[in-house]
């Protein structure tokens, strides 16, 4: 499990190069290999949740530490190497990519999730100046509220080409991740 926060909170980075279908296609070969790797190799992370409102740049570096506190880079690194990638910064990149572009076309025809969340933040003031609820509860849902923000920013930030080529590959996607 403490693995498969690291290695998820890897994917909520965005890298400035656009995806190639190569680089989905090596993506496709090697995620069961990860998968599995990710299963045997889970326990030897350490115990390290994310904090929240840490920019989503800094909750990426600290997955690749961890698994440099692990010992497990190098082991990982062979492991994206072999199926063509250069580094695990590469293959988390592409990953990243990837994910968001799946969250952007998992948004579309959604309707305005901005102003959504700008009316569940009003609700939530409300509640907070009536103290409809203790202030941690009010705390822990406004840090959810704002990184759920944060994410709808980076889902808009999506290149376009980004998200044509996935769309493209879409049902592959789909299929592997289920």
């Amino acid at each position: 499990m403490r693995l498969t926060v690291a290695l998820t909170a890897m994917l909520a980075t965005s890298s400035a190069l656009a995806l190639d279908q190569q680089q989905i296609d090596q993506w496709i070969e090697v995620m069961p290999q990860v998968d599995q790797w990710m299963s045997v190799n889970e326990n030897a992370m350490p115990v390290e949740q994310p904090t929240p409102g840490v920019s989503l740049k800094e909750v990426f570096q600290q997955g690749i530490e961890n698994l440099r506190k692990a010992d497990l880079y190098l082991d990982f690194q062979g492991l994206v190497n072999r199926a063509g990638f250069d580094s695990v910064e590469e293959w988390t990149d592409v990953t990243a990519d990837i994910t968001m572009a799946m969250m952007a076309l998992s948004l579309e025809g959604q309707g305005d999730m901005e102003a959504q969340l700008d009316q569940q933040m009003q609700q939530l003031e409300m509640m907070k100046q009536n103290q409809a609820m203790p202030a941690e509860q009010i705390q822990a849902m406004e840090q959810m509220l704002e990184a759920s923000r944060q994410m709808l920013q980076q889902a808009n930030d999506v290149d376009e080409k980004d998200m044509a080529l996935v769309r493209a590959n879409q049902n592959r996607l789909e299929d592997l991740m289920r």
